[in-house]
């Protein structure tokens, strides 16, 4: 059995395999969807695309807003910026050594 990560639908998507342009198509259109509920619910001022498994798709943001204007409050995604991290894949591990400072700073 073998496996195929994120890394190998985007190398099979940069050499133009037609599956692989399939199964981002319907990523996009759920990411899509997702980031529209976030909007329509919460009203953020910017949603951040990132992550290890995410970043190569930096290159779909503007596909993926697109499609959560379809879905989404028509006021609020008008408001909202999407961009992309620029941690990449290592925003945990900096989200959690700020918190490691911050509560020593704080106690």
């Amino acid at each position: 059995m073998s496996r195929i990560s994120a890394y190998d639908v985007f190398s099979a998507y940069n050499e133009k395999d037609p599956i692989a342009a399939s199964v981002l198509h319907k990523a996009i259109e759920m990411w899509g969807m997702a980031s529209a509920n976030i909007v329509s619910l919460l009203n953020p001022q910017k949603i951040i695309w990132g992550g290890g498994v995410f970043g190569p798709a930096g290159i779909f943001i503007d596909d993926i807003y697109k499609e959560a204007c379809k879905w989404a409050q028509p006021l609020s995604i008008k408001q909202v910026e999407f961009v992309a991290s620029h941690l990449a894949g290592n925003a945990g591990l900096i989200g959690a050594a700020f918190l490691a400072i911050k509560k020593h700073l704080y106690e």
